[in-house]
């Protein structure tokens, strides 16, 4: 995701201690940014923001505030949902980028495309034991919806949270 988001500076917390106003920020920031990439033309109002673990405090002190405590979402990554954008940490501790990708029900306007590839069964046999042991392997891919174009129509963004 990366290098294919477009970049869109720098967040500056105005204050690292106050979840409050670090909520309010990370927040307003990402909806400018879904705005934004609405304005040439209506694409979708849904997003996904992937924080990183230390921009994620102000959300998970605050999730009863940002419907936190909603468990529909089975995904331990998931923090909350708030003004059509689920948020999610990003696992990653020495991450500082943020991530901000428009989604919809419809594949053409998401920015992101979940491509799982097919399972590989293998069956081996436990020397120990003599036993049968089957493992699956699953392996799949994100990638950049073939409609993003970082120059001209973007759909993933990224920010630094310093």
């Amino acid at each position: 995701m990366d290098t294919e988001s477009a970049d869109k500076g720098t967040l500056t917390l105005t204050d690292p201690k106050s979840a409050e106003t670090n909520l309010f920020e990370l927040t307003q920031k990402v909806h400018e940014i879904v705005t934004e990439a609405n304005l040439p033309k209506f694409v979708s109002y849904s997003a996904f923001c992937v924080l990183p673990i230390k921009a994620a405090a102000a959300i998970i002190s605050l999730n009863q505030y940002v419907n936190g405590d909603d468990d529909s979402e089975s995904d331990e990554l998931f923090l909350a949902e708030t003004g059509r954008v689920k948020f999610y940490i990003n696992p990653d501790p020495s991450a500082t980028d943020a991530y901000v990708g428009l989604t919809s029900k419809s594949m053409s306007k998401c920015a992101a495309v979940f491509s799982p590839y097919v399972s590989n069964v293998v069956e081996a046999t436990d020397a120990n034991t003599g036993e049968q042991t089957y493992h699956i392997y699953n392996r799949f891919a994100i990638s950049a919806s073939p409609l993003h174009n970082r120059a001209d129509n973007p759909l993933l963004f990224k920010f630094t949270i310093a």
